[in-house]
């Protein structure tokens, strides 16, 4: 089994592997990353004022910033709230089945993007969010997970926990 969902650090890691998984899945503690929108841009997915724009959410804001929500792509997402989000939900509109979903809303966020109005753009996005302060390198999250987790289980369980290289 791996855990999903709030690992963003190294109490986060021993929690789950005291949980029994054998990992963990860390998903917005990566968007915070230097590395992580490289792709998008090259593919045309993201342009960089809507990806500087998601960097700057992911750093202000905190756990109550985002919610769920199938507008985008039919499926349950976790999301930050926008003007999107919110005129969606005071419609009363309901979703399309995927993928019928995003393909009525594609468009709309791609014009939305090259207009650049990214408070209509979906920024996905956990409840760890009040954890991010700054956009690290993947290496950083990385050791600062793996090596806060050796702390954590080195101090519990002094004699059992080795590292090797």
């Amino acid at each position: 089994m791996v855990a999903a969902g709030g690992i963003a650090d190294g109490r986060g890691l021993v929690a789950a592997l005291a949980l029994g998984a054998i990992g963990a899945w860390c998903g917005t503690a990566f968007l915070a990353t230097s590395e992580c929108f490289w792709d998008f841009v090259d593919f045309g997915m993201l342009n960089k004022p809507t990806i500087e724009a998601y960097y700057r959410k992911l750093i202000e804001s905190d756990e109550e910033a985002e919610q769920i929500t199938r507008i985008y792509s039919g499926k349950t997402t976790r999301s930050f709230k926008n003007k999107l989000s919110e005129a969606w939900d005071k419609s009363g509109l309901k979703t399309l089945p995927m993928p019928l979903q995003s393909m009525l809303v594609s468009d709309l966020l791609q014009g939305m993007m090259e207009k650049g109005e990214a408070e209509y753009y979906p920024m996905f996005a956990g409840q760890i969010t009040g954890l991010i302060k700054e956009i690290r390198s993947a290496q950083e999250v990385m050791d600062d997970i793996i090596g806060g987790a050796v702390k954590i289980m080195q101090k519990q369980f002094p004699s059992e926990v080795t590292i090797k290289a």
